[in-house]
Order: structure tokens, then sequence, then C-alpha cells
């Protein structure tokens, strides 16, 4: 399954053509809106007679994005993003897979990139906020508990594409691929620890704020 996530960092990778006012026009500082739809897998392997499989998390990832440039043409510059983020994945039964579960785990992140030219590249650091197990059979859904869960730690790389400027803004499509570099679950004893690889696609709403290498021009 860490062949699926690097192939998504691949498709990400692949070069966006953007010109210096791409994002961040003329220096201003940016802060605005964002919703994201997100699906993942577990990357690894899950016990004998287990397999792993694709969620679609239901609920999308919604937050605020800041971005601060570093230059005047705002090529390059720094994103913070505040959000509420879930990750998924499902689970399989080898021999009859209409027995299957879909875990879902639910974070407050914060998460600090760097931006170059359309691309970011970062970490988002999360804080649990609980989470659901959903089997089939219409079985009756199960919690997990914020202590039950891990701190989290992600890697995350990704681009933003601008699909319309205004003097107020800029409205652009996200798309991002991330790795949890550890376990979902807080016990050290839980062998098969989840590490779930997710590609969200979204949009947001950057407002022109202050320009700040006004002095610059």
């Amino acid at each position: 399954m860490k062949r699926i996530f690097f192939i998504i960092l691949l498709l990400i990778a692949i070069p966006v053509l953007a010109d210096d006012e791409l994002l961040m026009t003329k220096g201003f500082l940016k802060v605005g809106p964002f919703v994201a739809g997100k699906g993942g897998v577990n990357t690894i392997d899950p016990p004998q007679g287990i397999k792993n499989g694709f969620a679609v998390v239901p609920l999308p990832d919604f937050g605020v994005t800041i971005l601060v440039p570093f230059t005047p043409n705002g090529q390059t510059g720094a994103v913070l993003d505040l959000a509420y983020s879930s990750y998924a994945y499902q689970l399989k039964i080898y021999g009859n897979e209409d027995v299957n579960w879909v875990e879902r785990f639910s974070y407050f992140n914060i998460g600090p990139s760097f931006y170059f030219s359309g691309f970011t590249a970062g970490l988002n650091i999360g804080f649990p906020m609980g989470g659901q197990i959903s089997e089939s059979k219409n079985s009756p859904q199960r919690d997990i508990k914020s202590e039950d869960m891990a701190m989290l730690l992600e890697l995350k790389i990704g681009a933003l594409l601008e699909l319309i400027n205004t003097s107020a803004g800029s409205l652009n499509f996200i798309i991002q691929g991330g790795y949890a570099l550890s376990g979902l679950y807080s016990s050290e004893s839980f062998r098969f620890n989840p590490q779930p690889a997710q590609l969200s696609l979204g949009l947001n709403f950057l407002f022109n704020t202050v320009n700040i290498h006004e002095d610059d021009y």
C-alpha cells in the first residue's frame, strides 16, 4: 500500500505552469476558508486474513488558510492551515468482502508548509478529537475515544491552482497528498497500528488583506 502513496505524490509533483502572480498577487497576505473532500487507505499490512481497502471520508475537511509571501511577486512564501480533518480507511475479510468496516479518525490540525510557485510541502500536527468504526451489515457504529488516539504527525505535499482572480482575492483548486508518519492509536502494544495515506481535493477562497511588500515595488 505504500506504493499507492508514492504514486499519489508522483501525480501531484507533475509540473504546474505558474507565473509570478499565480496565487499571492503583488505580495498580499491572504486569508480565507477552504473545504476539501478526502479518501484514504491504510499503508500498514493488516493481520492475516484481512486486507486494506480505500474509503472516502463522509465529512469534508474544512478550516482557514493563511498565506504569507516572502517576496514582492509572491512566488515563495509560507502557508498555515488550521483545520478540522478526518482520516479513513477500509478493512476487508479475505474471501468475504461483504464483511468490511471503515475506521475514521478526526483531528484538529495545525499545518505549516512552504509555498513555491504553486507547490506546497509541509507537515500537519493533529490533536485527537475522537473517531468511529462503521461496520457492514448495518451493525451499530462504535466510537473511538480521543484518549485512545495518538497525536498526528503527517507529511503533506500538494499544489494550489488559481481558478479565478479578482481584486478581492482568488479562488483556488487544492490537491494534496498526505502520509501519517506514525500510528493513529496511542497504544504501543497495537501491533498493526494504522498509518493512512490520503488524497484531498478541494477549493479555497483567499482574500487579499495587507500588501506586506508594498514598499518593495
